[in-house]
This record gives structure tokens, C-alpha cells and sequence, in this order.
């Protein structure tokens, strides 16, 4: 078991879920043509909106998920110097 840092405070790591927000799908879209501008059309073989506020129908951590496919893991080191 790994120990715990000695300010270690369990309440910190509460996440609460929260009934569904119609902004989400928006902003998850604002944040993806961010993402295209920045990288190279070449490099993108997928972008999504995914995770739980991806999901209409159930409850949610406030957090936009966005998953990032790239063509190749050669071009993975230049787009996380971006």
C-alpha cells in the first residue's frame, strides 16, 4: 500500500456529481476547434466529446472529457509540446 502524504485531506478528493447541463456539448465543441487549430490536420484521426457530460441522461462531474486521436505516435511528443 502506498502511504498517504502526511496533508493528506480526504475531503479534497470529494467530486460531486451534478444533474446534466445543456452548455456541455458546446463547450466540449469550442474546446475540439481549439484542439484542430492547434495541431495539424495531418496529425488528427479522431477528436470526441466523451465521459460522463458526453452523456445527456445521467449525472456528471463538471469536467469536459475530450478524447484526442492522433495518426501516429510519432507525433505525439510535438503535440504535447503544443
Amino acid at each position: 500500500m502506498i502511504p498517504l502524504p502526511p496533508n493528506y485531506d480526504p475531503k479534497e478528493d470529494f467530486i460531486e456529481l451534478i444533474s446534466h447541463n445543456s452548455a456541455w456539448k458546446k463547450l466540449a465543441k469550442t474546446e475540439i476547434q481549439k484542439i484542430q487549430t492547434l495541431l495539424p490536420f495531418k496529425w488528427l484521426k479522431n477528436i470526441q466529446h466523451i465521459g460522463s457530460t458526453a452523456l445527456p441522461s445521467i449525472q456528471a462531474k463538471p469536467i469536459i472529457d475530450i478524447y484526442v486521436g492522433i495518426e501516429s505516435l510519432r507525433y505525439a511528443n510535438q503535440a504535447i509540446e503544443l
